[in-house]
């Protein structure tokens, strides 16, 4: 692209340029839907100082990875006479229906007529890698514009766009009462209410319905994190779309949590299925189309919130957190979809649309951070009566541990943060090569503002073989930070993301310490559960897990030098109520 050749040749007039529009296939752009940032594209096509417009050499590739959710913000207009050819994953393209479509309105204009109507009804292609335009032989014009509310726009930076994105359509905000009654567990799923929720959703014609359901719980039906089960339904005069096999998930009825915690994880993830479009949020994950809530009851001290979901159906998993990924490609694929998923949230602020998300660093003035802390202190002791030797390397570093931990809380909660998923393990992910993505995740419960090393240390410590790790750690954090910086982080460096990654592997630890002390180690005193002379089935697969788990983990800590990290660059500090439980 030379700047210098687009103001030597001027384009064309529109009108001997004919329309071809490269745009999501999933839904029409929205009115209110502002541009993503086009970071992968090249500098010279988004700086506001530059014509829109152009001079192209034949040949030319216009982009090395257009991301899909920028596509419907792309218009590409070309002269008859040249050819365009798209090396895509997979690819949809044709022509606009109407050559002689005029240009959007500028700001201030009607926003009515044909122009508008095509552009949001446009041809569509899906996640295009190169697009190539030959030329005959002199040089060519190509125009790219940005559309927003029908008229040109500039760039926006991720967090500008963030209060502008759009609502799914039938959007009900979560809490307010839906159009369908809510139901409180499985055992109230039946073909009645299922045909209200499909003629709500649009899957039915006039006169449709759900003729029966089939109900099949997950697991042990009620768990502490919520009760699941497949349903399988049986559909009349329905449109080709609609599911016929999805997965309910409901909150718990009968908890030791306290509602503020139900409250705070199910709303979370009801959030997330509900706010915003999934080529919105930049990672994959399975649709919702239902998501009711009742956040409050009059018995509010009684009762628990209820949340019920209607999700859908993911493939069979390939891998678990007992088995662990030993596929290299799948890898490299966890890692690109972390970085395109924290790219686009990075510097995420708590404010709409993420008002509700969960930041454990700065919410209540910081106070999560003691909890943290106390959470450390009871689990260190919690680690050999759950574990037994497992952690011993670990407990090894508690005394410098203990030394620097106030400087830590400050150091693993500083600037950037951006968006995490929080529970980045391989019963979470599922590939296919349908998605767009690749894959998609589940339980996005722990979402929360962190550091993008915390997602990156959760999903490396706990899920590769430590054999594994070491021999292809080097690559997959440089493919990290290749996609972060591709998708338009910028002042952040490889040295930045391994730092994130050794000091959150830490972070990852107190989530371990924390069910260690508050449920394993009281179940280890009084031997139940996994520590039971007898055990269930789901007994035998949780101890499983945990015993590959931390295994991984405890030698994740040890290959990071977590304490020689600590040595360099802690800083000891003591507070003035260090004697209290929850302070350093």
């Amino acid at each position: 692209f030379s700047p210098a050749a687009a103001s030597r040749a001027p384009p064309p007039p529109l009108s001997h340029l004919s329309p071809l529009s490269l745009s999501s296939p999933s839904r029409p752009p929205s009115r209110r839907t502002s541009a993503p940032l086009p970071s992968p594209l090249p500098s010279s096509l988004v700086q506001p100082s530059l014509s829109p417009s152009l001079s192209l050499s034949s040949p030319l590739s216009l982009a090395p990875s257009l991301p899909r959710s920028l596509a419907p913000f792309l218009s590409l207009s070309l002269p008859p006479s040249l050819s365009l050819s798209l090396s895509t994953m997979t690819t949809e393209i044709s022509r606009a229906t109407d050559p002689q479509a005029q240009p959007l309105p500028a700001e201030g204009e009607a926003q009515e007529g044909p122009a508008l109507e095509m552009a949001e009804q446009p041809p569509s292609v899906k996640l295009a890698k190169s697009v190539t335009v030959d030329a005959p032989g002199e040089p060519t014009v190509l125009s790219l514009s940005e559309v927003q509310l029908g008229r040109k726009t500039t760039a926006r930076s991720n967090m500008s766009r963030n209060s502008q994105i759009s609502r799914p359509e039938g959007y009900v905000p979560v809490g307010q009462r839906p159009s369908v009654r809510l139901i409180h567990s499985s055992h109230h799923i039946t073909a009645e209410w299922l045909t209200e929720v499909y003629h709500m959703r649009g899957f039915l014609e006039e006169g449709g319905k759900v003729t029966s359901c089939n109900v099949k719980p997950l697991g042990e039906g009620e768990g502490v994190m919520g009760v699941l089960a497949i349903c399988t339904v049986e559909l009349e005069n329905a449109k080709p779309h609609a599911p016929k096999q999805f997965v309910a998930k409901f909150s718990p009825i009968k908890t030791s949590m306290p509602s503020m915690l139900v409250r705070a994880i199910f709303g979370a993830e009801a959030h997330w299925y509900n706010d915003m479009y999934e080529e919105e949020q930049g990672l994959g994950r399975p649709a919702a189309f239902f998501v009711g809530a009742k956040l409050f009851h009059k018995r509010w001290w009684k009762r628990k919130p209820v949340f019920c979901m209607l999700v859908e159906m993911m493939p069979k998993p390939l891998y678990s957190r007992t088995s662990g990924c030993d596929n290299l490609q799948h890898l490299r694929l966890v890692m690109q979809s972390l970085a395109s998923f924290h790219a686009r949230w990075w510097n995420a602020e708590k404010k709409p649309p993420l008002e509700w998300v969960s930041s454990p660093g700065r919410d209540y003035f910081g106070i999560m951070k003691n909890a943290l802390i106390f959470a450390v202190k009871k689990g260190f002791p919690a680690l050999k009566t759950a574990w037994g030797d497992a952690y011993d390397p670990v407990l090894q570093m508690k005394p410098l541990i203990m030394q620097k931990l106030k400087w830590y809380m400050g150091a693993v909660f500083a600037d950037p943060l951006t968006l995490c998923h929080g529970d980045v393990h391989l019963d979470n992910i599922f590939f296919d090569e349908s998605f767009p993505m690749g894959l998609k995740m589940i339980d996005f419960g722990n979402i929360q503002i962190a550091q993008a090393g915390f997602d990156v240390a959760y999903f490396l410590g706990q899920n590769v073989e430590p054999e594994l790790r070491r021999t292809c750690e080097a690559e997959l954090m440089s493919i990290y930070h290749e996609t972060l910086v591709r998708d338009g982080v910028q002042n952040y460096s490889l040295e930045d993301c391994w730092r994130s990654y050794r000091l959150n592997l830490f972070r990852v630890l107190i989530n371990v310490m924390y069910v260690s002390y508050d449920q394993f180690a009281k179940d280890a005193k009084k031997k139940r559960g996994i520590y039971a002379d007898k055990l269930s089935h789901s007994d035998v697969k949780l101890k499983e897990t945990y015993d590959a788990t931390n295994r991984r983990m405890c030698q994740a800590l040890v290959d990071a030098k977590f304490d020689e990290l600590l040595r360099t660059e802690g800083k000891t500090m003591h507070s003035v109520c260090r004697a209290l439980p929850c302070c350093a």
